[in-house]
């Protein structure tokens, strides 16, 4: 009687190759879709970060603009509007060849004047023609102005703890430097329980300044030195101090032969009704975001003078 031999084989090489594939393939399709999962949180991540700056931003120009008692805004005018788009553009600045002029734009004459003599004073630099000063009341409210330059000027409660050389203690009158002026003020104080009220307010001058896709911000007050923040943009290291918002998209156009990058912020201004759009544009990995809306001055005579 003859016994069978049961034979255990294995895989043979061709079913093991097949299945070396078919695990290889499966292995890089998850692969595929976790690094795809990794790129859109990353990416979702980014695109969150820019839109709560791009709100903040806007925020902040915003209240600044609300509280204003007074405004100077310098920017350049395109010589085609449909060539300044910044809907597709990141922040290499691609050139658009239009031509830009700088322009200054503020509430009244006696304000032009005191510009043309001396800009440096208002955180201008260079030289300014007084044709290039423009009144707002001038404006039609449709003419788009690309954003280099807001100067703010607000009134805020003054604290005498804030005040260098000043004494809070005192109830008498006292004599404070004004730093914007130069000249020296008298500040009375009445008391009222344990709160001391001031004869005056502190002015507070806030800027905006925009080069390229940054923003940079920076604060001066005329008494309350020891809160400020100011901004000096001949300074390299004030520049990266007061760096807010590295966002913004930009335009490059010509002004003469040179090269200027024109601002993601865009004004338009309606002084009849005291109104400022402000329109800020975003672009960063691949997403563009903007921000659109108007803005009314809780104060009057902050865009026409008085009658």
């Amino acid at each position: 009687m003859k016994s069978k031999i049961k034979q255990n084989s294995g895989f043979s090489l061709i079913e093991l190759i097949i299945a070396m594939a078919v695990l290889s393939f499966l292995m890089l399709a998850v692969s595929s879709f976790m690094g795809s999962s990794v790129m859109q949180n990353r990416k979702a991540k980014v695109d969150i970060k820019m839109q709560a700056s791009a709100q903040e931003t806007y925020g902040l120009i915003t209240d600044t603009i609300m509280q204003a008692s007074d405004i100077i805004l310098v920017g350049y005018r395109a010589a085609d509007d449909n060539a300044m788009t910044f809907s597709n553009m990141g922040d290499d600045g691609k050139d658009v060849s239009t031509v830009l002029t700088r322009k200054y734009y503020v509430r009244d004459k006696k304000t032009a004047d005191a510009i043309v003599a001396n800009p440096a004073a208002y955180g201008i630099s260079g030289s300014v023609n007084s044709a290039d000063v423009i009144l707002f009341g001038d404006l039609t409210g449709k003419e788009k102005i690309y954003v280099s330059y807001i100067r703010v000027e607000s009134a805020v409660p003054l604290d005498m703890n804030q005040v260098p050389g000043g004494n809070p203690n005192i109830v008498t009158d006292q004599n404070i430097m004004n730093t914007l002026t130069g000249t020296a003020t008298s500040v009375s104080c009445t008391e009222r329980g344990t709160k001391k009220i001031y004869s005056i307010n502190d002015t507070l001058v806030s800027t905006f300044y925009f080069d390229g896709n940054n923003l940079y911000y920076g604060r001066k007050y005329a008494y309350m030195t020891d809160l400020d923040d100011k901004l000096d943009m001949t300074d390299a290291d004030s520049k990266t101090t007061h760096l807010y918002n590295k966002y913004f998209s930009y335009r490059v156009g010509k002004v003469g032969a040179v090269d200027t990058k024109a601002s993601g912020c865009v004004a338009t201004i309606n002084a009849a009704d005291e109104t400022i759009g402000i329109d800020l544009y975003y672009n960063q990995s691949s997403m563009t975001y903007t921000t659109l809306g108007r803005i009314s001055t809780r104060n009057s005579h902050v865009l026409k003078p008085r009658k």
